[in-house]
């Protein structure tokens, strides 16, 4: 580190506050930025990185953060945000599994201070000892790491029997020097690594690392990966389009779909509408045809392949360079290969066989989610599992563009555009504003927003219907959520109360207990001023606190049955007068 690390990383947070983050104070953006480095290399957007984020002004009125800034679950690669997506997850996954849990701490601190990992040290036995009850906890937390302990215990026990594969990750971050971290504080780090394994067995291995000053710049400045060279037998490139079918040795294409850590990479296969389906009859037979290794026959002889698409397809015929890949057909092809690598350690110094690759440019949307669709009619498959791709969040993002809003239908891409925060709408985001607003159900969007990603329930929220209600509910929810930032000092109370907002704002604003499609796509935002927040949480707030004002409430039935009895008395519904014949 040098003198003027400190400097420069200041100056980068104030740019980067400046574009993306202009209403957070310096110490939340720092804990946004420090996730946002972290997970940089995982499918988040600005919204799941909050969802992770601890608090910092709830500590002392309702409970304490236990030493942590950001608490996050990630199964192969999918955040894990609430107890829905857990059970509905967790009952898709056969094998294969990787759990990983990244704790942070984040401060702006010019050191490293043992008091914080003492702190940390002694909160991981709260988390990681599964018979401690979370009413029996020594240290009252907030409702935030408590969601976050339930959630881990949850999955812990529904992926008890599949033989999931669990990490902790912790991170200490701040704008400290690295170089000068003394024994005291390395040591009790080491400790809390080995601790990890002891306190919960199922846990295979826990990282500690000290990210500084330098290192937060270094993660900056490097791009996060886009372009990968996959090294070929031979292909062949259409002469009118840069498309190539390639033999690709298993070997290299292991290495494609593997990062440093030999763990699966999971951003490369975002656009496959399968997860895994485990031991089923086809893949079995992959499982089959890779250890058999027939004398004779190459593995591509007897296997479909698999498909990739990119933003560019070019080099050379025995290396092909692939901006921004997306496998979005064999994910069961390649996940066999890369168990196969895993049983066969030694398979690397001696396989010589090929898998069919077939590489296409898809420049556009249009072309990316037509491959997608096509590619994967081979099989039964319901559409409303084609989430991304589907028709409806084409048509989204195309209502977007011209809002001055960016709907992240594919997660990530937010980050090339340098997009304010405020103006990012995550695909989960916009099911809860939607949710909230035209169903009425703030109840599940803030507790169970997973349950809009399975076929009984997706079509009630994203349907053509609601077309042109999709960008005011979802500014109405960005608006919503200043407001109570600057009026509710309570992280907590924020969380449990934006939903509940969203739902009686509209009807006062509308004044109507039960607003449509129609008026809520009507509605001129700029006239959705403070007045209609103040009013609806004078309705909503007396309602919180007669259920108990806490997280359990927010996520119950209560509160939402109370509100809308209100609602109606306050805007009971007028009959139309008819008029007499002959008047």
């Amino acid at each position: 580190m040098t003198d003027s690390d400190i400097p420069v990383l200041d100056m980068l947070l104030e740019k980067k506050k400046e574009i993306v983050a202009k209403e957070m104070s310096s110490a939340e953006y720092f804990e946004m930025f420090a996730a946002e480095s972290i997970l940089r290399d995982e499918r988040v957007d600005p919204n799941d990185l909050e969802s992770g984020l601890m608090g910092t002004t709830d500590r002392q009125k309702n409970g304490t953060d236990g030493g942590i800034d950001g608490f996050y679950i990630f199964v192969n690669g999918k955040i894990i945000r609430d107890l829905v997506e857990v059970s509905d997850y967790a009952s898709s996954l056969l094998k294969n599994i990787i759990v990983n849990v990244v704790i942070l701490q984040a401060s702006t601190e010019q050191g490293f201070n043992i008091s914080r990992l003492t702190r940390l040290s002694d909160t991981i036995e709260d988390i990681f000892s599964l018979n401690r009850p979370l009413s029996s906890f020594s240290e009252q937390y907030n409702e935030s790491l408590r969601d976050a302990i339930e959630r881990f215990r949850l999955l812990h026990e529904s992926l008890l029997l599949k033989n999931a594969e669990f990490r902790a990750s912790y991170f200490y971050i701040t704008k400290g020097d690295t170089a000068k971290i003394n024994n005291d504080i390395r040591g009790t780090a080491r400790d809390i690594e080995q601790k990890t394994p002891k306190l919960l067995a199922t846990i295979k291995e826990a990282k500690f690392e000290f990210v500084g000053a330098r290192q937060l710049i270094e993660l900056v400045k490097a791009p996060t990966k886009l372009d990968f060279a996959l090294r070929c037998s031979n292909s062949i490139t259409l002469p009118s389009s840069s498309a190539c079918v390639a033999l690709v040795p298993l070997k290299e294409f292991l290495g494609l779909i593997t990062n440093d850590k030999g763990e699966l990479r999971a951003s490369l296969f975002e656009s496959n509408v399968r997860d895994y389906q485990g031991e089923i009859g086809v893949n079995e037979e992959i499982g089959k045809t890779l250890e058999k290794r027939d004398s004779g026959k190459d593995f591509w002889w007897l296997n479909n392949g698999i498909t990739i698409v990119a933003q560019g397809v070019g080099g050379t015929s025995t290396q092909v360079t692939l901006n921004e890949p997306q496998i979005v057909n064999g994910l069961q092809t390649s996940q066999k290969i890369f168990d196969y690598f895993v049983s066969n350690p030694d398979a690397k110094s001696f396989e010589a066989r090929n898998v069919l690759v077939r590489m296409i440019p898809a420049t556009t949307a249009d072309i990316h989610d037509s491959i997608i669709r096509a590619t994967n009619r081979q099989t039964s498959i319901p559409a409303a599992h084609l989430w991304a791709s589907m028709q409806i969040h084409s048509d989204i993002e195309t209502v977007f563009s011209g809002s001055g809003m960016y709907y992240d239908r594919r997660k990530n891409s937010w980050r090339r555009e340098n997009t304010p925060f405020v103006n990012v709408v995550g695909i989960t985001e916009l099911a809860q504003s939607v949710a909230s607003i035209l169903r009425q159900e703030p109840d599940h969007a803030r507790a169970r927003p997973a349950r809009y990603f399975n076929p009984k329930n997706h079509g009630k929220i994203f349907s053509p219907t609601n077309i042109h209600a999709y960008v005011p509910c979802a500014r109405i929810k960005k608006l919503a959520a200043l407001f109570l930032k600057e009026n509710e000092p309570e992280t907590s109370h924020r969380n449990n109360l934006l939903f509940y907002l969203l739902t009686a704002s509209v009807c006062v604003f509308l004044k109507t207990a039960k607003p449509t499609n129609k008026k809520v796509s009507g509605i001129d935002i700029n006239r959705f001023d403070e007045r209609i927040f103040t009013r609806a949480l004078e309705i909503v707030r007396p309602i919180y606190e007669r259920h108990g004002a806490d997280d359990k409430a927010a996520k119950g039935t209560g509160i939402v049955l109370e509100l809308k009895a209100e609602l109606v008395k306050l805007y009971p519904h007028k009959k139309r007068s008819r008029k007499k014949s002959g008047s």
